[in-house]
């Protein structure tokens, strides 16, 4: 089960949760799972305009559907859809980073 849960992570941070012990990788999958987003999700708000709530930047998305609104966020729009992917990833990496830091600092 562990295994196919590396997959998904990036190689620098599964050979960091190889090394934990089984107790310690559970807990890092179980906050993982908690926290990391689905890309499907994702694109599907950013289709609607709301891509940045679901990354947790609230400014970002406000700015968003004013610019929107006043029709000069369309280009925005497009390249939001674009790097989308690349954004959740991006999130879920840190979100990673962040829990395996968590965890060497209480060992």
């Amino acid at each position: 089960m562990i295994n196919s849960h590396l997959n998904e992570l990036p190689p620098h941070i599964a050979t960091a949760v190889k090394k934990l012990k089984k107790d310690e990788q559970q807990r890092f999958f179980y906050e993982y799972n908690q926290n990391k987003l689905k890309h499907d999700t994702g694109f599907i708000l950013a289709l609607f305009g709301f891509h940045y709530a679901h990354l947790g930047k609230w400014g970002l998305q406000v700015l968003f559907i004013f610019t929107c609104l006043l029709y000069v966020g369309l280009i925005w729009w497009v390249i939001t859809m674009i790097n989308c992917k690349k954004e959740i990833t991006h999130h879920n990496t840190t979100t990673a980073q962040n829990i395996l830091n968590q965890i060497k600092i209480l060992k």
